[in-house]
């Protein structure tokens, strides 16, 4: 049985929704979107949209911010009335829609056209937005920054101490993202995935530090005359079931072959 699992939590003013598809009330990978003073940030997936909607109950945004235009993020835009700002070199992307491979299909469905206009900054009610360039995710990827509240919206910038990355990221820029982020110093970092960070330099700065690890471990090893393969097997253990389930597009191979490339 497939359904919808969502919840709804509160961080001051700010709300946030957090939805995932479900399979035999398990769900597949947590989502969120968040609504601070009439502006939407991000809108989770075209699975949820009657979540999205029901959450909002009328209350119509008056400005919806994009951090990117993947689908489990911008999947609906579509449906919303409001003035769309997205990262430049996404308004195309979003304009046009997006088929995705199968699973990602599955787990949060296509992107449907919307329309979006690019910009660097946002207002709504008595609070103000800025977008700070953190690529590597996706090269047009931004987080949107409340100065009032000291609150960082990073999309997919941050993502844990991760073992694995899409085949189209850029690690170093995942990395340079981090470090701006932590340049900016803000008082909390709110996730489209995971919990929210407080007081998050420590974290960023233990996320730096886990890269720089790997990064070092893959080199020596490389060094040594071993493969990806192997390297692979020895930094971070055999491939999960995700790599297969996404045909390679995520696995723990593509982040050892971009931790040996040489940083820009």
């Amino acid at each position: 049985m497939i359904s919808i699992a969502s919840r709804v939590e509160r961080i001051g003013d700010v709300e946030r929704l957090v939805v995932a598809r479900a399979v035999a009330g398990r769900a597949l990978y947590w989502t969120s979107a968040y609504l601070v003073d009439g502006a939407l940030i991000d809108s989770c997936h075209r699975h949820a949209r009657a979540e999205v909607l029901r959450w909002l109950d009328g209350r119509a945004p008056e400005v919806a911010l994009a951090t990117h235009h993947h689908e489990d993020h911008a999947g609906n835009f579509a449906a919303l009335a409001c003035d769309v700002i997205a990262p430049r070199g996404d308004v195309a992307r979003l304009a046009s829609g997006e088929r995705v491979p199968l699973y990602r299909a599955i787990t949060w469905g296509h992107r449907e056209p919307a329309r979006a206009r690019g910009g660097d900054d946002a207002r709504a009610g008595a609070s103000r937005f800025r977008a700070v360039a953190t690529p590597g995710h996706t090269p047009d990827h931004v987080a949107w920054f409340d100065p009032d509240r000291g609150h960082a919206y990073v999309g997919d910038a941050v993502l844990g101490k991760r073992k694995m990355l899409m085949r189209e990221e850029d690690v170093w820029g995942v990395v340079r993202s981090l470090e701006a982020l932590r340049a900016l110093d803000p008082d909390a970092i709110l996730p489209a995935h995971g919990p929210v960070i407080d007081r998050p330099r420590a974290t960023l700065e233990g996320h730096l530090a886990h890269f720089d690890r790997l990064a070092r471990e893959c080199r020596r090893l490389a060094d040594r005359g071993l493969g990806i393969a192997r390297i692979r097997a020895r930094v971070l253990g055999p491939e999960g079931g995700l790599a297969w389930f996404s045909g390679g597009e995520i696995s723990k191979t593509n982040l050892v072959r971009g931790l040996l490339t040489p940083r820009t």
